[in-house]
């Protein structure tokens, strides 16, 4: 966990925004993921609004959401869920309804980008990023092109596995031949059993902005544990549920 301090711009030094003058004085604290906004957008946004900002950061959805299901005791005003966590969120009520007349910005968002199936009439949700994932190597260390899923699974060298449930089940089921959205537990199984089988050269964990890595290579040789792992993080009722209701592509 971190926190910004206080810049030393003013106002005066921007001309394309103005703060609406009621919130001066007041302070908003938000928690978010490590790396996701410039090193001083907390200082330019206090010099703006004359506001102080308590800013908190995450390593994984699964802190913020804990954090939440705990009470919110740090007060947080401003939470940054990956989809999948924003629709158990909004299942639990752990989320305040948006008040759009706060928000006019929200015409300048494209429509693909609303009303998604997490968050229908984005009721408690604006979208802030979206992404994709790629594979990144060194070439002295994997010298033929990774062209596929199955070049990552096969590499001959230390592999990490991005800390995300979906993509990497995803990414089984689609080696499968199976559904990547499937709300199968037997499909997911299968899934789980194909990353134990194809982890073998997984290193160690280490730690890359808000990206571990997935899995150890203590817990793929380890099969008890590593299932048991799998079946906390995937095979919870609320996250088939959610994998049935949010629908993606790789």
């Amino acid at each position: 966990m971190m926190s910004i301090t206080v810049g030393t711009l003013t106002a005066q030094d921007f001309d394309f925004w103005a703060c609406p003058p009621q919130y001066a004085g007041q302070s908003l604290h938000i928690y978010n993921w490590t790396t996701y906004i410039a090193e001083d957008t907390i200082s330019n946004f206090e010099a703006l609004c004359n506001v102080t900002v308590i800013y908190d950061t995450h390593s994984d959805d699964d802190e913020m959401v804990e954090a939440l299901r705990q009470g919110n005791t740090q007060g947080y005003d401003l939470v940054f869920p990956e989809t999948t966590s924003a629709y158990l969120l909004r299942g639990e009520n752990l989320l305040h309804p948006l008040n759009f007349a706060n928000i006019p910005n929200f015409a300048n968002i494209d429509d693909v980008f609303k009303d998604r199936s997490f968050d229908p009439g984005n009721a408690y949700t604006v979208l802030y990023l979206w992404g994709s994932v790629g594979v990144g190597y060194r070439k002295s260390a994997v010298p033929a092109p990774i062209t596929s899923w199955n070049d990552v699974f096969q590499a001959d060298a230390r592999v990490a596995w991005i800390n995300d449930d979906r993509l990497m089940l995803g990414a089984a089921l689609n080696m499968l031949g199976l559904d990547p959205n499937t709300s199968s537990v037997a499909d997911l199984d299968k899934a789980a059993a194909y990353l134990v089988a194809n982890g073998r050269n997984v290193t160690l964990p280490f730690l890359h902005n808000k990206n571990t890595i997935f899995l150890s290579m203590h817990l793929l040789q380890h099969r008890k544990p590593i299932r048991e792992a799998l079946e906390r993080r995937m095979y919870h009722q609320s996250w088939v549920s959610a994998l049935r209701e949010i629908q993606f592509r790789l």
